[in-house]
């Protein structure tokens, strides 16, 4: 027995001897790891795994290898529902083609992308003239406050007023000058190059198919996140009509898509390479 990480003998007669034991463990500690490994490689092989519906019943594929009777695997996405009438297995290269089909139809095409480029655009120019103005108020909000900082070492010095309110007034002073000065640095730098930014982004959606092909297991599970904002499901032998992310509106909305842009306050990635 252990307890403490200190091993203790046990008060029973043993069943085998130390050596036996000793070994069995160590058998059952690499057993263990080496079948989560492997667990863990063919999870990684199914990215579309829990996250395409089947069309029929609405769950969730799962997925898993079959052995043939010659002992090689073959992967799988399955619909586990018995009651489904679906058809049960789709290969893993089927469905994960159609997948990458699929994303090539979704893509918008450059013409859209400049056009909500340009957009972008011309709304971060006018959040950008207002942020200066603002900006401009709070600088000189600032001003005022350190002045009156200063004002107020002159009247602890001249002894019209005490400690205590020196300090409970200057602890008060200090702590607004530091919420203006916070306001001031959330505020985009003026050297930040939104045009870069946004092409760099467009270039990315362009070549969206091909990002997820190459991308891993874990920069496949958060794209398709980004993409989608419901599952989308597969209808035997294509993918239905998807709901998206906004910046995947559908063509056919473009008309409002105006009205659903806002002042950018940083381009961050889908995912991390």
């Amino acid at each position: 027995m252990t307890t403490g990480g200190i091993e203790y003998p046990a008060s029973h007669e043993p069943l085998v001897s130390n050596d036996v034991f000793y070994q069995c463990q160590k058998f059952i500690r690499k057993y263990n790891k080496s079948t989560n490994m492997s667990l863990q490689k063919k999870n990684e092989a199914f990215p579309l795994r829990n996250f395409v519906l089947c069309g029929e019943c609405s769950r969730p594929l799962t997925a898993s290898f079959s052995t043939s009777h010659t002992g090689k695997k073959f992967p799988y996405y399955r619909c586990y529902n018995k009651q489904c009438t679906a058809p049960k297995s789709l290969p893993k290269d089927k469905l994960e083609n159609e997948f990458f089909d699929f994303l090539k139809e979704i893509t918008p095409d450059k013409r859209y992308l400049k056009v909500i480029q340009h957009m972008a655009l011309e709304v971060w120019e006018k959040k950008y003239k207002e942020l200066n103005f603002t900006n401009e108020k709070i600088g000189k909000e600032i001003e005022i406050l350190k002045e009156k900082k200063r004002k107020m070492f002159d009247l602890l010095g001249k002894g019209i007023i005490d400690d205590d309110d020196f300090k409970e007034e200057l602890d008060r002073i200090k702590s607004s000058i530091q919420d203006k000065e916070e306001l001031l640095n959330q505020t985009p730098r003026e050297d930040f190059d939104l045009k870069k930014a946004i092409d760099t982004c467009f270039d990315f959606f362009l070549h969206m198919p091909e990002y997820w092909k190459k991308a891993d297991y874990t920069q496949k599970i958060k794209l398709q996140g980004s993409i989608f904002s419901k599952k989308p499901s597969y209808h035997y032998p294509r993918f239905g009509t998807p709901n998206f992310s906004l910046i995947f509106v559908q063509k056919k909305d473009f008309a409002h898509a105006k009205s659903l842009l806002v002042a950018p306050r940083g381009i961050e990635p889908l995912f991390s390479g």
